[in-house]
């Protein structure tokens, strides 16, 4: 495991903090160069999308080498590493995906942070934003999937009922975004069964 390269952080002077869900480390799991490690610390770094994990025998913080990790998780979220090659469409790019679902159509969000200035030029004031991008991979092909009318789109001789359902759950991919898509993406996985 403990095969990378020392992860150096860069965030100074940044408000906020580069890692997912929060700065202190996660027991996860990784699936690393064809080996599963459970219960170790890790980190996942939105900016470099780096996973992080400590090396205890030289007290120091370690990049994971990204081609050598299938998959890894941290609390109840899963990723998985995509390799892009011609046969993608070009807004899929290599990376870590969390897969938010997994069935006949499943849901996968790219997690991104980006420092970004706040107030006014004079107060350099730097401050990491995270953005989330939605994809759904349906018969083996992707596509971008950021609101409810994109999931309808997909749905071909289901979209009637998917709409019904949609309608009578009021799910409206505002406030809770990932939860509908999950919601929809099950039920149209049961309807396709």
């Amino acid at each position: 495991l403990f095969n990378g390269i020392e992860y150096l952080r860069s965030s100074h002077g940044v408000q906020g903090t580069p890692f997912f869900l929060a700065d202190s480390f996660f027991t996860g799991n990784v699936y690393y160069d064809g080996h599963l490690y459970e219960r170790i610390p890790l980190h996942y770094d939105l900016v470099t999308d780096d996973v992080i994990t400590q090396n205890y025998a030289q007290n120091n913080e370690l990049k994971l080498v990204p081609e050598k990790l299938q998959y890894f998780s941290l609390q109840d979220h899963f990723f998985v590493r995509i390799t892009t090659d011609s046969t993608l469409p070009d807004f899929i790019k290599t990376g870590f995906y969390e897969q938010l679902y997994d069935g006949k159509m499943t849901v996968l969000a790219h997690h991104e942070k980006l420092a970004r200035q706040f107030g006014a030029a004079a107060d350099n004031t730097l401050r990491y934003t995270e953005y989330n991008s939605y994809y759904v991979l349906l018969k083996g092909v992707f596509y971008r999937a950021d609101n409810k009318s994109d999931f309808l789109s997909l749905a071909g001789a289901q979209k009637d009922a998917l709409k019904k359902y949609m309608k009578a759950n009021k799910l409206q991919f505002k406030k809770n975004k990932e939860a509908d898509m999950v919601k929809t993406a099950a039920y149209f996985s049961q309807l396709t069964n």
